[in-house]
């Protein structure tokens, strides 16, 4: 297996499923808050969008690296937590079922992915 291709099946797992809600007689996509995609192979990078707002945002801007786990369908409601649409998540995570990973950050148990990242830059976004 190459170097690229765990990156790869990785970014693979976390493809947008076409998570979908009804919006009177429509289903429309449905965005989380938070996204993300490749935007490099060699060497591996994401490009990551966060909420503005979210406390997520803060914490990847004060510490410059951050763990980001692609979570199942089964735990929608933890990703609901997360995204500040459900009661927040604990700063400590006492209550949600996580490890440490090989850099000394947080990984999601149960993730069907995960990437340990470094904060390369910061740019401010528009709202729509």
């Amino acid at each position: 297996m190459e170097v690229g291709d765990g990156f790869k099946e990785a970014m693979a797992a976390g493809r947008p499923g076409g998570r979908r809600e009804r919006q009177g007689r429509r289903w429309v996509p449905r965005a989380d808050g938070h996204s993300f995609t490749s935007a490099s192979l060699a060497p591996p990078l994401l490009l990551v969008c966060l909420d503005s707002l979210s406390q997520t945002r803060d914490a990847v801007a004060g510490r410059g690296e951050f763990s980001l786990s692609v979570l199942e369908r089964s735990q929608e409601f933890l990703a609901e937590r997360f995204a500040g649409r459900a009661p927040l998540v604990d700063p400590t995570w006492a209550e949600v079922p996580h490890t440490v990973g090989g850099h000394g950050l947080p990984v999601l148990l149960g993730s069907v992915a995960w990437f340990e990242c470094r904060l390369l830059d910061l740019h401010p976004g528009r709202r729509p």
